[in-house]
């Protein structure tokens, strides 16, 4: 089983590697240099998927790209809030993806690690009739921690199978997403067991029951 470091440990390494660099906004690198999100893109020794995981947090602690960018700010101002978010805790996962984060944390990891050959297997099992399940899904709120799981998992996913470009494999992705981040609401808002089961039914599928054992 691999070894990996907390997310605790990998914001630090993150702050390490802005500090290292020349600090820029208006982009995320130029050369050597990076802006905040660019300091996470570069970081050496992440864990597959917790860029995005990481991204998403610094956007909920207000770090986030037009912040880096906004006119005035400077790179101590950068590092210290950084800095600031170095105890990354089970309530800022929360605050993030909604209480159902570490169903959110797998799937973003898992997606991380896809194969081509998953990646083609999840777009066969992607079915456009899932349309009322993620409309379900859309409607039961929480639209910021809906909008955080997703992106990171989209993101996740186009980064392992980006040599597939499977359109349906990101949206097997998302649909996980999105039914991971709402786990906690079955039977309220509309959204069903069933609803629930259809956006997990193409990752499980393809991956398995015992999915989340690959992020354990």
């Amino acid at each position: 089983m691999n070894t990996y470091p907390t997310l605790t440990e990998e914001i630090r390494l993150v702050t390490d590697n802005l500090k290292s660099r020349e600090w820029i906004q208006g982009e995320m690198q130029r050369g050597d240099a990076v802006c905040a999100h660019g300091a996470v893109q570069t970081c050496q020794g992440l864990r597959p998927g917790d860029e995005h995981i990481i991204r998403a947090v610094m956007r909920t602690k207000g770090l986030t790209e037009d912040w880096n960018d906004r006119s005035g700010r400077t790179k101590d101002e950068v590092v210290t809030k950084l800095a600031a978010l170095i105890e990354v805790t089970d309530g800022d996962l929360a605050e993030t993806f909604g209480p159902s984060w570490a169903l959110v944390v797998a799937v973003i990891r898992r997606a991380a690690l896809l194969t081509p050959q998953e990646a083609t297997d999840l777009a066969a099992a992607w079915d456009a009739a899932l349309g009322a399940a993620w409309d379900a899904a859309r409607g039961a709120a929480r639209d910021a921690a809906l909008g955080a799981a997703r992106d990171a998992a989209r993101d996740a996913a186009r980064g392992a199978a980006r040599d597939a470009a499977l359109d349906a494999a990101l949206g097997a992705a998302l649909g996980a997403a999105l039914g991971a981040c709402l786990a906690d609401l079955v039977g309220q808002h509309g959204f069903t067991q069933e609803h629930f089961d259809t956006l997990m039914k193409p990752w499980v599928s393809v991956l398995g029951c015992d999915w989340q054992e690959a992020v354990q």
